[in-house]
């Protein structure tokens, strides 16, 4: 009944992701947790987060990657696929900094699962915690996600609206 991920990070540092396959998660993030200095995913294909029947707890949210915590992330030249119940397939949240997110493909939709559709590339920040994704920059990327979310929300990129209230210098560059 736990959540489950195919790499829970837990304050490791030093960490390279790169050139790995993930796929046909059921139940799960395929990256989930906080880091604690340089974390760097490169080359990877997340494809198809899917929900699952195992109960609740388990099967309510699913991310490509979601992280909430570190400094000195660099995410490049990854292919994201679609989701079915999570708030997005790159999920940043919490205290975390030096953030470069360049030359990744956010796709919307999966002939694999018909009529999935990845609502939302990106969220950077969450109105649910005190401290914000700072030095952010969002660099060069292809994004083709866009459905319409429950909430009635209709963008690819989702940046909290608590940014108003830090310097402009350590707020997201797009």
């Amino acid at each position: 009944p736990h959540f489950v991920n195919c790499i829970l990070l837990w304050h490791v540092s030093n960490l390279i992701v790169e050139d790995s396959d993930f796929h046909d998660c059921r139940g799960c993030d395929f990256i989930n947790g906080k880091f604690g200095t340089y974390l760097a995913l490169y080359r990877n294909s997340f494809a198809r987060t899917l929900p699952c029947r195992m109960g609740a707890d388990r099967c309510i949210h699913q991310d490509d990657v979601q992280l909430f915590g570190g400094r000195g992330l660099e995410v490049r030249d990854n292919f994201f696929g679609v989701y079915k119940k999570g708030a997005a397939q790159l999920y940043l949240t919490n205290r975390m900094s030096h953030i470069r997110i360049v030359n990744n493909l956010f796709l919307g939709t999966d002939p694999r699962v018909p009529g999935y559709h990845a609502r939302v590339a990106m969220v950077i920040g969450s109105a649910d915690t005190k401290h914000v994704p700072r030095d952010v920059r969002i660099v060069n990327n292809t994004v083709l996600t866009g459905a319409r979310r429950k909430d009635g929300y209709l963008g690819s990129i989702r940046m909290t609206n608590q940014y108003g209230a830090v310097p402009a210098r350590v707020r997201p560059i797009l």
